[in-house]
């Protein structure tokens, strides 16, 4: 199986040298999802294993050549639990059934009660967590039962960590609460009802500290906002444990300076320019299609590629990660970042996990291809058992040129494998916000534009990208509405397709009017400039009737004009797309064009309803895909 995925990898990436066909992006479709599913399953086939669990709990890491990581970290040990209900819930041949998840998941669950509680006799090292509330940095997982470490640093009280369970856990509640399964969900609730977050809270700064030895309150005190740490501020008003007055001031405490790689703007970079310290808390927060996310995630996984391309390296995926060989943990990061340091420890180390995270973004297909050249990349690079290890040198110029880390990371694994479970069915997201607490936090956090358009309308994500690119400022103000199912006018129309054409700060010459019917129109130089475009010639008998509302029909018409130019003609149309479009229709060529391009899928039923008016939520797809709004 492994080498027919190296060959059918290689022949994609030889593939890209001619143009792509559809039957080129089929193939290419097809073997992403080969690929995604083994490597769905090769990493469950590791994170599963005897070899890298203890009592129910993931070794931090694990290698045929190099000994120890037989300690779990507080995340691990959340994430761990939640990619076994990822794990069932895929519901492939090689899932787990109900009674084992249910199982480990308890047996995990139990475990950091006890812990939590006291309850726990063993405690040779102090109790196994702080303050009967929040845990510690690394537990010894071997024995029976696990304890905490003995080091200082294991003493540690990590913010993040803690976080990072918290979301677990809720969304793990949520599952078992709406599949019935109240015992289940009666454990995560018991941890997570005594889990304070304000322990880290600096009520005169607004920000959380990352947590010292013994010390929520120790360590450096949380930053920046693109560093993984938002996910603190974010569970913490998810659990209700501070005001939404305290939560926008948290948040407008920490750091947002912008940052710019060629020509890609990042609009709030963070520290070391770490892609997982960006992109991890959007696998719990619905961040994508958030404003934050057009304007930061996505920008910033593309100054990823674009970096690794003018280094010249075979792949991308810089982020945190095991060093080659038997090397230990290094900080890795591309620009923009605000850190004056070099941002690559080791240049051209790359990690798959980063990769895999950008599976949740837009730029899924870039980052399943990359993820398949990263397989094909070496001959340690993709083991045949257990997926990904945690990194392979990237760097054509580099004596060490696909050499590998010859560790497996539980946490790296993990992250591959939500990612994988999120890309798959949006699982994480799904069950995350059944939890009211999240519903609520995110409405704070990422407020939507419009009063009338909230962020589960059907066409949310449209309307605030038309509005990010400057092509509507609403219908309304005060409070600011968008209007979405109103009918379009012409002279809306007119509008949006001008500044679609020529960008948010275009303004039309103040010309006569050349209609009949515009004059002292507030629109008539949009309108003129329209015309003056070859976009329309008016509605007949010298008008343009400027109070008309568009049909589907005509702006099929106008979209593809506007797109192209005056002049473009379309295909004949085969009068098969759709039931109510025959080859005879005045538009059915435009109309087939525009559904060939993706811009449009139709009304439904298989129809397209040419007659229907187009309204303000459809117009704002129509825009963002026929201009490639990002």
């Amino acid at each position: 199986m492994k080498t027919l995925m190296k060959v059918l990898v290689v022949a994609l990436l030889l593939g890209n040298c001619i143009a792509p066909t559809s039957t080129t992006n089929a193939t290419q479709a097809y073997t992403e999802n080969v690929f995604l599913d083994e490597l769905s399953l090769d990493t469950w086939t590791y994170l599963s294993s005897d070899w890298a669990t203890e009592n129910h709990l993931p070794w931090s890491w694990r290698s045929t050549t190099v000994s120890g990581g037989d300690y779990a970290n507080t995340a691990e040990i959340g994430f761990y639990a939640l990619s076994w209900l990822a794990a069932y819930d895929m519901q492939a041949v090689w899932s787990p059934a109900w009674p084992q998840t249910e199982s480990e998941i308890g047996a995990i669950l139990d475990q950091l009660r006890a812990w939590q509680s006291g309850s726990q006799v063993q405690q040779p090292n102090g109790p196994n967590a702080y303050d009967q509330s929040v845990f510690y940095q690394w537990y010894w997982i071997s024995w029976s039962p696990p304890v905490v470490g003995a080091g200082v640093d294991d003493h540690l009280v990590p913010s993040v960590d803690n976080a990072w369970l918290a979301a677990s856990l809720i969304t793990i509640r949520a599952y078992a609460q709406a599949g019935g399964h109240n015992a289940l969900a009666q454990k995560a609730d018991e941890i997570l009802a005594d889990m304070d977050f304000m322990l880290w809270y600096h009520y005169d700064t607004h920000r959380f500290s990352w947590g010292g030895v013994e010390d929520p309150q120790g360590g450096t005190q949380a930053d920046y906002y693109s560093n993984e740490n938002r996910i603190i501020n974010f569970v913490a008003r998810a659990l209700g444990q501070f005001s939404a007055e305290e939560f926008q001031l948290s948040l407008a405490a920490l750091e947002k300076p912008s940052g710019l790689y060629g020509d890609v703007q990042v609009e709030r970079m963070n520290w070391d320019g770490s892609y997982f310290t960006y992109t991890s808390p959007a696998l719990f927060i619905q961040e994508q299609n958030t404003s934050y996310g057009r304007k930061t995630l996505l920008p910033v996984t593309q100054a990823q590629a674009a970096y690794a391309a003018d280094q010249g390296y075979a792949a991308w995926g810089l982020s945190d990660c095991y060093d080659l060989g038997g090397g230990g943990y290094v900080q890795q990061g591309a620009p923009p970042a605000a850190s004056p340091d070099p941002l690559e420890t080791r240049p051209g180390l790359v990690t798959p996990h980063a990769s895999a995270l950008a599976l949740i973004s837009s730029l899924a297909p870039e980052a399943a291809a990359n993820l398949q050249a990263l397989s094909a990349l070496s001959i340690c690079s993709y083991d045949p058992a257990y997926g990904f290890p945690d990194a392979v040198l990237a760097d054509p110029g580099a004596a060490e040129y696909g050499q590998c880390s010859q560790r497996f990371s539980a946490l790296a694994q993990e992250w591959l494998f939500l990612a994988l479970a999120n890309y798959g069915n949006g699982f994480i997201w799904e069950h995350f916000y059944l939890d009211e607490g999240v519903t609520a936090a995110h409405a704070e956090m990422y407020p939507p534009v419009f009063s009338d358009v909230p962020y589960n309308y059907w066409s949310f994500t449209w309307i605030e990208r038309a509005y990010d690119a400057g092509l509507t400022g609403g219908c309304a103000i005060l409070p600011l509405r968008y209007c979405p199912s109103q009918s379009v006018t012409r002279a809306q129309m007119a509008v949006f397709l001008e500044r679609g054409m020529h960008g948010n700060s275009y303004l039309p010459p103040d010309v006569p009017p050349t209609f009949g019917d515009t004059a002292g129109h507030w629109a008539a130089d949009w309108i003129e400039a329209l015309r003056s475009d070859g976009v329309t010639g008016g509605c007949g008998d010298g008008n343009f009737c400027p109070q008309k509302t568009t049909t589907r029909a005509e702006m099929a018409v106008f979209l593809l004009r506007a797109k192209y130019d005056p002049n473009y003609s379309p295909p004949a149309a085969s009068g098969t797309l759709f039931t109510d479009i025959p080859s005879t229709y005045w538009a059915a060529a435009w109309i087939e064009q525009l559904a060939l391009e993706s811009v449009t899928g139709g009304c439904g039923s298989g129809k397209y309803c040419p007659g229907s008016s187009v309204t303000r939520a459809q117009m704002a797809v129509f825009l963002v895909r026929t201009f490639g709004l990002p």
